[in-house]
C-alpha cells in the first residue's frame, strides 16, 4: 500500500506545482520573483505526473490481471487498497470540510504570494544582482551548469 501511495503523492506534488505556476503566470508574476524555481520547470513536473500516472495504470493492471492465476478480487484490493482509500478520505473531506469549494480553484483566484518569506521586489533585487554579478563564462561551463 505505501509503494502505490507514492504515486499518488508524487503525482498530486507534480501537479500542485504546475497549479501554482499556473496562477503564478496568470496573476501576472515572472518567475524572477520566485526564490527557488525547479529545475526542469513545468515540463518536468508534466513528465513526472505522467510518469505517476503511468505507474498507476500499469499497477492496476497487473492487480487486476495478475501473472499466474485468475483475477481475484481479495488479491486486487489487497495490491491497489490505496485507490480506494485515498478516494474515500478525498470524498469524506469533500463531504465534511469542502463542501463550498470548488473542485480546484481557479488560476485567476488562487493565493500565490501569502507566506512569502520576502517581500517580491527585494527578490526581483536580489535576481537583478545575480544576473549583474554573474560574468559570461566559456560555452562548455555554461552547458554543464545549465545539466547540472
Amino acid at each position: 500500500m505505501s509503494g502505490l501511495a507514492n504515486f499518488f503523492i508524487w503525482g498530486s506534488i507534480c501537479l500542485a506545482h504546475i497549479r501554482f505556476r499556473a496562477g503564478w503566470q496568470t496573476q501576472g508574476h515572472s518567475l524572477d520573483e520566485l526564490p527557488y524555481k525547479a529545475s526542469f520547470g513545468v515540463i518536468g513536473s508534466w513528465i513526472g505526473l505522467g510518469l505517476n500516472i503511468l505507474c498507476l495504470i500499469a499497477s492496476f493492471y497487473v492487480a487486476l490481471f495478475p501473472i499466474q492465476g485468475s483475477p481475484d478480487p481479495s488479491a486486487f484490493f489487497q495490491q491497489y487498497l490505496a485507490a480506494p482509500l485515498i478516494l474515500a478520505l478525498y470524498l469524506g473531506w469533500k463531504c465534511t470540510v469542502g463542501r463550498k469549494d470548488p473542485f480546484m480553484i481557479s488560476a485567476k483566484d488562487m493565493d500565490v504570494t501569502s507566506g512569502l518569506r520576502a517581500n517580491i521586489e527585494e527578490i526581483q533585487q536580489m535576481a537583478e544582482e545575480k544576473r549583474a554579478n554573474t560574468t559570461p563564462k566559456g560555452l562548455p561551463m555554461r552547458i554543464i551548469r545549465s545539466v547540472f
